[in-house]
């Protein structure tokens, strides 16, 4: 089961989901709802945050991530788009496991995928990778770049396996296309 819908945000941080199709031929399945959602890219002033997050002036100490994350990037900064309208981000969600559907109470529990695509040009790819191939990051480098805000409404919880190592995956291009996943 694949779901694909299409987000554009822009500087009103208003999400409109699209037919992806229509932009990038590298997701083949169109969304089966149209819909508006408002997100917010700034920092929520009511969230927890202690000495571990990082702030827009920081930068990773891994000298790979340091060379990907140039000296000034915001993280809390919505990327210019390539084509200066709303930035587009791509989702695409699948469905690993049904572990139970309770009809009368109307609650599905789903073990899935989700995977966020954007293009961010402020970052810096690296040097010689070939057009269209995927170049493998750390995902830790998720803390020090701007990431999309994603709802999913009446969703009641939502939790994230516990592991040595986290379940997500951050790949981006020479042409700044990025893709970030995590389950």
């Amino acid at each position: 089961m694949m779901m694909m819908m299409m987000m554009m945000m822009n500087s009103e941080d208003v999400v409109t989901w699209r037919d992806k199709r229509q932009v990038d031929p590298f997701i083949p399945s169109p969304p089966t709802t149209t819909t508006t959602t408002t997100t917010s890219t700034q920092p929520s002033s009511s969230s927890s945050c202690d000495s571990s997050c990082a702030s827009s002036n920081d930068r990773p100490l891994n000298p790979t991530l340091r060379a990907i994350v140039p000296p000034g990037y915001d993280r809390y900064r919505l990327p210019d788009s390539p084509d200066g309208g709303p930035l587009p981000v791509f989702i695409s969600t699948k469905v690993r496991d049904i572990q139970k559907i309770d009809e009368q109470n109307m609650e599905l529990i789903i073990e899935w995928y989700i995977r966020l695509y954007w293009s961010d040009l402020n970052l810096t790819p690296p040097a010689n990778l070939p057009d269209g191939q995927w170049y493998n990051v750390a995902p830790d480098i998720a803390q020090y770049v701007w990431l999309p805000t994603t709802y999913i409404d009446h969703v009641k919880e939502v939790t994230k396996p516990t592991l040595l190592v986290q379940p997500e995956s951050f790949r981006m291009q020479n042409n700044g296309f990025i893709r970030y996943s995590m389950s």
